[in-house]
């Protein structure tokens, strides 16, 4: 079948709906603009860059339509959401690069969408990668894969993965039914329970985590979620109107020995 042009011979940008339609007829998200087997050493280093700079953008907008868990807690290969966003970094960084490769569309690139101001830029790949996924429909895809996770679909080089453990209790039929809360990038946090006790005593200190989460104010309780998102402290202490990020960062401290505290009890 032939590809459909009509939404790239409009002269206005496409609707929501429009680019749903469009992509439901044509299944992108697996294309690529050249073959990675001969792409030069140059072209790779390119797309590597541009990818560094996605990730966390792309981490970010995930978050926002419903993933709601570190990307690193899913196998980076295995779980179709991984492999989408993989699929669609190198799509784009693709791009990035050929563009940049030719100095005329890219400077009518750059003066068409001003994107030389850096948070202008900044505001511009996220309302992209968020189309992207609002076209790709992501919200349902997260519930579905979710709904029907396999044990591959999770990552093996986490020493204590929860979303791992819920996802066999649940298949096991133990699921409790228990929220689970992550405080993935926030390190002396995130080594606890300790990976070396046995099954029983994970299973305690899982629901002393999630017991001290829910004491929490909201105000602590946010800044887990931003820390579990990725976010660092100075963008944690913006978004929280906090003067500066040390205020963050004695919040943390505390917490964490507060909860060092129950766990050694």
């Amino acid at each position: 079948m032939s590809l459909d042009k009509t939404l790239l011979d409009l002269d206005r940008t496409p609707t929501t709906d429009e680019l749903k339609d469009f992509f439901h007829k044509h299944d992108w998200s697996t294309a690529q603009i050249s073959d990675p087997e001969k792409r030069t050493s140059e072209h790779k280093a390119g797309i590597n860059a541009v990818k560094e700079y996605l990730d966390p953008v792309f981490e970010e907008v995930s978050q926002e339509m419903g993933l709601k868990t570190k990307s690193g807690y899913l196998h980076q290969k295995d779980n179709p959401l991984m492999a989408m966003k993989n699929n669609v970094e190198d799509l784009i960084s693709d791009g990035v690069v050929s563009i940049i490769n030719e100095p005329e569309t890219a400077a009518e690139i750059l003066n068409q969408y001003d994107l030389e101001d850096n948070e202008k830029a900044d505001a511009f790949i996220h309302n992209a990668i968020k189309t992207m996924l609002t076209v790709m429909d992501y919200e349902n895809l997260v519930k579905t894969i979710f709904a029907h996770s396999d044990d591959r679909d999770f990552s093996e080089s986490e020493s204590v993965n929860f979303r791992k453990m819920d996802n066999d209790r649940r298949w096991n039929h133990t699921d409790a039914k228990t929220e689970v809360v992550f405080i993935s990038d926030y390190s002396e946090l995130a080594a606890m329970p300790d990976p070396d006790s046995d099954v029983e005593r994970i299973v305690i200190q899982r629901e002393i985590v999630k017991k001290f989460i829910d004491g929490l104010n909201d105000s602590d309780r946010r800044i887990l979620e931003l820390t579990a998102q990725g976010r660092t402290q100075s963008e944690i202490a913006y978004a929280l109107r906090y003067a500066n990020n040390s205020s963050v960062s004695k919040r943390l401290k505390k917490m964490k020995q507060e909860l060092i505290k129950l766990l050694e009890d």
